[in-house]
């Protein structure tokens, strides 16, 4: 048989009985203290005992002594009936049984080039010649619908680095965020080193914060590059970036975007960028990743493939129990009291 504990979600509230007691309390006290201030002297006269008198305002006496105890009575309902809202606000709840964990996650972090580049049109999706860039945003999005249920970072760059989207499990936000991505967001030229610094100083903030959770333990990070670029050009050598994924134990995986030297493709302006396999097949190779280049639906596949056999984190998130709400009950017994003392209040009058 399941065992359940009484629990209060918001036990806050509970500060407000002694004060509404203490409230009434004084306000009877001062009342009282009135009230025998006001009462006139009593003149002892001399009778006989067989005497007697009626004084004609001896009934309006007697009416001040019942709205006394009728005020008193009134006093001690507005304190329940209070009193019960305020047990309703603690939230009580019966918990019970702690519910499964959530399924382990991955953390991903898309590194995403948005140099002037992309904007060359080598690719051709039914006939039609696309931009590197649109063949790009399609494949982020698959990228992204595919990896339902792992946490997903953007970070765009060029010239410079940007966090587009922190680490989020919200695949909705993600696939919005990543159409709106455009060339020269971030720049005209790459700069592939910059990129993986940001990233590792995000994964570094994180695993601050994680030190401050004891119970949760270092999390693993994957980084995915997409990119076109034939060198990295910028203040971060690409080299020591990925010396630093190394110390940290964060594998790079490297898609590139965009044709190799030996196969050109005839583009407007007679211009072509070529990107550069052996730079990605080195930053792979260094940090354990793996290295692709975009040909046909297959690369997809394959990434993913290779991917999914990554490490998992635990996910991060308290741990979540059987809850049986109790608030309506004291909700109900103060909305009943509160009845039943207007009603008591309308008989009261008629009589």
């Amino acid at each position: 048989m399941e065992s359940y504990q009484l629990h209060w979600l918001t036990p806050e509230w509970f500060i407000l009985l002694p004060l509404l007691w203490l409230y009434l309390f004084w306000q009877s006290k001062k009342q009282a203290q009135s009230h025998a201030q006001n009462n006139e002297p009593t003149i002892a006269l001399g009778m006989s005992k067989t005497s007697s008198f009626h004084h004609p305002l001896a009934k309006l006496f007697a009416e001040n002594v019942t709205q006394k105890a009728s005020k008193k009575r009134l006093k001690i309902w507005t304190a329940l009936i209070i009193s019960s809202l305020v047990v309703s606000l603690a939230q009580p709840i019966l918990r019970g049984e702690k519910l499964p964990d959530p399924p382990p996650e991955r953390d991903i972090v898309f590194l995403v080039d948005t140099s002037i580049s992309m904007q060359l049109k080598d690719y051709q999706v039914d006939g039609v010649a696309i931009s590197r860039m649109d063949l790009l945003r399609q494949l982020l999005d698959q990228f992204a619908s595919r990896m339902k249920g792992e946490r997903i970072s953007v970070i765009i760059f060029a010239e410079q680095a940007y966090k587009l989207v922190p680490l989020s499990n919200d695949q909705n936000l993600i696939r919005k965020m990543l159409q709106r991505i455009t060339t020269s967001l971030a720049g005209r030229y790459s700069d592939i080193g910059s990129a993986l610094l940001l990233a590792l100083q995000e994964a570094k903030k994180q695993e601050l914060q994680l030190e401050n959770q004891s119970k949760l333990k270092k999390r693993h990070q994957t980084f995915i590059l997409f990119s076109d670029a034939d060198e990295s050009r910028g203040k971060v050598d690409v080299h020591a970036a990925t010396a630093l994924l190394v110390e940290n134990d964060i594998p790079l995986f490297t898609i590139a975007i965009g044709g190799s030297k030996s196969k050109k493709a005839e583009t407007e302006g007679g211009l072509y960028h070529s990107v550069n396999m052996q730079l990605f097949d080195d930053l792979a190779e260094q940090t354990n990743g793996k290295s692709y280049r975009v040909e046909n639906s297959d690369t997809l596949e394959k990434a993913i493939s290779d991917i999914s056999k990554l490490r998992k984190n635990l996910a991060i998130q308290e741990p979540k129990y059987i809850k049986i709400p109790l608030y309506f009950y004291p909700l109900f017994l103060g909305f009943l009291l509160l009845f039943l003392r207007q009603l008591l209040t309308l008989l009261s009058n008629k009589r």
